[in-house]
């Protein structure tokens, strides 16, 4: 049997510098991120409290704050640490899961309301922009779909792609023929998707921010939030928010409620960043290809790299084993060198997470299981699928709107309670997310490989048996062993080492645990547990990890 390649963990490293921990080092220097607002250390109130201080978390802030409602937004790290800190911040008019697919799965209506949101959010960002100031590089671009074969079937999805687009009443979309131009990619025909944007994802958080707080508005970093109650939202310190609005803006919902978990699948996707020379690459241009998973392209200039070439795509289910990774990093440059054969030295790489809706469509508005919650009125943003600066604007208009009293006419097509589509799409996805959480939940009790220490290089991690119990083990670079409890806090599932990213990743819900075992993406609220090897799995050591966690939710 052939030995699996070994990853050293450190490449694309989650915790930078010990100061912020989960950052990455890319084209927008999130690791260079502080906090900036206060922890929160006293209990208060609000008309509306917003948990998750990335795009949409602060977009719904902004509207709320604008509009004269007070508003608190409580953040577990600092403003942009999240997803939005690791996107490749494309604002796009086309919708990454096909018109065509949605008139076929939904309606042509639904299609439209699709294409409408889009269009709408684009501009949204620019009137912002303008309005307030903020400095973030926005500008219009092209949109570029491209086929990623010269297959007569994928020629026949662009056709569909067009007459679906059109109908949906993004008229000023149309066919064009880049001639194979090296700057182009060695594009031919593709679609144009005209008033796409660009634009710097951390500098226009920083303006939304600005322009909260000078609309009153109140920003906590810092501050995890631990439980959700009511009204009532309780940070792991003790503190409380009192609000009737309760906003979970932290991509996956830091709940409990399958309703909504089991509509979500989580995937890594990868991304890596290419110094381009000028003039090779088509300015104002953004590209997408027509494969499963898709490439999608753009530029931006850095300071010390110059004009970045930034190439995304190779997408797989979050949690896989350590054994199934390839270096997916290499396959992004590979595959962009074929493209464009001027590129240069890559200067950057680093993974994001997406959540796939089951239907692919967003789930912006009130949360299901808002009856379960005694008096508070709960709203959820989740579902991004791979465009979440679009859609995180537009959650940030759905919801806000809903909190201020108005019913948005794209309510009703976002709605989290709407009945998912009844298509061969949907039903292959709610099979891989089921398959994937029963396999999680079967592998925290059945017997698992028993590594004995040492077998790990520095750099490396693993989940082994530990007597009956699963544990997660990272060895450090002076070769110390740091072991925690295996199974994620969010709902149990055994969670699984990422040998690129060098983390602890859940298979269910998409979970994610330095190796420090720190939590830096939800729906866990909770770090994984510390335990030591030898004692772990005695009574009197899971009493004591249930009275250090206390209960969450």
């Amino acid at each position: 049997m052939k030995e699996p390649r070994r990853f050293s963990g450190i490449r694309n490293t989650a915790s930078v510098d010990g100061a912020v921990p989960g950052l990455a080092r890319n084209v927008w220097d999130q690791h260079k991120l502080r906090a900036k607002y206060p922890q929160l250390k006293e209990n208060i109130s609000a008309d509306v409290c917003v948990v998750g201080g990335g795009i949409a978390g602060l977009s719904i802030a902004y509207n709320l704050a604008k509009a004269g409602k007070s508003v608190v937004v409580l953040e577990s790290r600092t403003r942009g640490s999240g997803q939005t800190g690791r996107t490749t911040a494309h604002l796009m008019l086309w919708n990454d899961d096909y018109y065509h697919l949605q008139e076929q799965n939904f309606n042509l209506d639904t299609a439209k309301v699709l294409a409408e949101s889009h269009r709408q959010a684009i501009d949204w960002v620019a009137k912002t922009v303008e309005e307030e100031g903020i400095d973030c590089h926005f500008h219009y671009v092209d949109g570029y779909l491209f086929p990623h074969t010269a297959e007569p079937s994928t020629a026949e999805t662009l056709d569909k792609e067009l007459g679906a687009a059109v109908r949906a009443g993004l008229t000023d979309v149309r066919k064009v023929n880049l001639e194979n131009d090296p700057a182009a990619g060695l594009v031919g025909e593709a679609l144009l998707f005209p008033r796409c944007g660009d634009f710097h994802p951390l500098m226009y958080l920083e303006g939304l921010a600005d322009a909260i707080t000078k609309n009153g508005g109140r920003i906590f970093e810092n501050t995890r939030v631990r439980q959700t109650e009511g009204k009532e939202v309780r940070t792991r310190d003790g503190f409380v928010v009192t609000a009737p609005n309760i906003v979970l803006a932290t991509n996956p919902p830091i709940h409990h409620n399958m309703t909504i978990h089991a509509r979500l699948n989580p995937q890594r996707s990868y991304v890596v960043g290419l110094q381009m020379p000028e003039g090779c690459f088509k300015p104002n241009s953004q590209f997408w290809s027509t494969a499963t998973p898709y490439h999608y392209i753009r530029t931006e200039s850095h300071p010390e790299h110059g004009e970045v070439m930034i190439v995304g795509g190779a997408d797989h289910s979050s949690g896989i084993k350590p054994q199934e990774y390839v270096d997916r990093f290499d396959m992004l440059e590979s595959w962009a060198r074929q493209r464009w054969p001027k590129a240069g030295k890559r200067v950057y790489e680093w993974s994001g997470m997406v959540y796939k809706p089951l239907d692919q469509v967003g789930l912006y508005g009130q949360d299901p299981g808002n009856d379960l919650q005694s008096d508070g009125t709960y709203y959820i943003a989740a579902g991004h699928s791979g465009q979440g600066m679009t859609g995180g604007t537009i959650a940030g208009i759905i919801i806000s709107s809903q909190i201020l009293g108005n019913q948005h006419p794209w309510s009703d097509v976002y709605s989290p309670s709407r009945l998912p589509a009844a298509s061969t799409t949907t039903a292959q996805q709610l099979f891989e997310v089921s398959r994937t959480t029963i396999q999680a939940f079967t592998e925290v009790v059945l017997p698992g490989r028993s590594d004995k220490p040492g077998d790990l290089a520095p750099g490396e991690g693993a989940v082994q048996q530990a007597g009956k119990d699963k544990v997660a083990v990272y060895k450090d670079e002076a070769g110390v062993e740091h072991t925690f409890a295996a199974a994620c806090p969010h709902l149990g599932c055994l969670v699984q080492w990422n040998p690129l990213d060098g983390t602890f990743d859940c298979p269910c819900h998409g979970s994610i645990f330095t190796k420090e075992g720190k939590c830096i993406n939800g729906p866990a609220v909770e770090d994984l547990k510390p335990v030591k090897i030898g004692t772990f799995g005695l009574k009197e050591d899971k009493e004591a990890a249930i009275a250090q966690g206390g209960k969450t939710f």
